[in-house]
């Protein structure tokens, strides 16, 4: 064994041996170059989804990039969101301006009525005649009417007779009674009972 180690190659063997490693790795490059010469791997070589884009250089990763296509179209509407959490209480508003004075109040309400009792007015065919109430002083008319009956009584309303007109009076100004004018639509004269009356209010303080 220790003359073997002590033995030590010699230069022929070395160069012999370099010379054999050099021949076999030309012949392992001639192969390969023969086999895959320069640009002869194309589309037919390259095993689908097997390269990646780290495989690719900058300009072809560049090139895969197209133009941006038109913008489709509108979707349907989604459906409506849950209500939200109520807001906060806002700050109080600014006082606004004091409103016009009110009507006064009513004390009183009272209805006064002119009756003619039973003995009625004489009035022609087509004719008519008017009759009046007024409130007592310092009360105010707020509504009014009449009616015309049978042999002077006011009770029994005659189908012939019309109410021409009914109005509070005076014509302006405060309304402080009312009045109603009564026609006689029969072709004959009659003896016409009636019963005017008003709603008097006494106005409060």
């Amino acid at each position: 064994m220790r003359g073997l180690l002590r033995h030590r190659p010699s230069p022929a063997i070395v160069i012999a041996c370099l010379a054999l490693a050099v021949a076999l790795s030309g012949t392992s490059y001639a192969a390969v170059a023969k086999l895959l010469p320069k640009n002869s791997v194309g589309s037919a070589q390259v095993i689908n989804g097997s390269l990646q884009k780290a495989d690719l250089s900058k300009k072809a990763v560049a090139a895969l990039k197209g133009n941006r296509g038109p913008q489709g179209v509108q979707g349907p509407q989604g459906a409506q969101g849950a209500t939200g959490p109520q807001g906060a209480t806002g700050p109080q508003g600014a006082t606004g301006p004091q409103g016009i004075k009110g009507a006064p109040a009513v004390a009183s309400v009272t209805t006064r009525i002119d009756d003619s009792d039973g003995t009625g007015v004489s009035v022609a065919a087509g004719a008519t005649f008017t009759a009046s109430i007024s409130c007592n002083p310092g009360e105010i008319a707020t509504g009014g009417g009449g009616v015309s009956g049978f042999g002077g009584d006011p009770n029994q309303p005659l189908a012939f007779v019309t109410i021409a007109a009914s109005r509070p009076t005076p014509g302006s100004g405060t309304p402080t009674g009312w009045t109603v004018t009564f026609r006689n639509d029969d072709t004959t004269s009659h003896i016409l009972g009636h019963k005017v009356y008003v709603n008097c209010i006494t106005p409060g303080s």
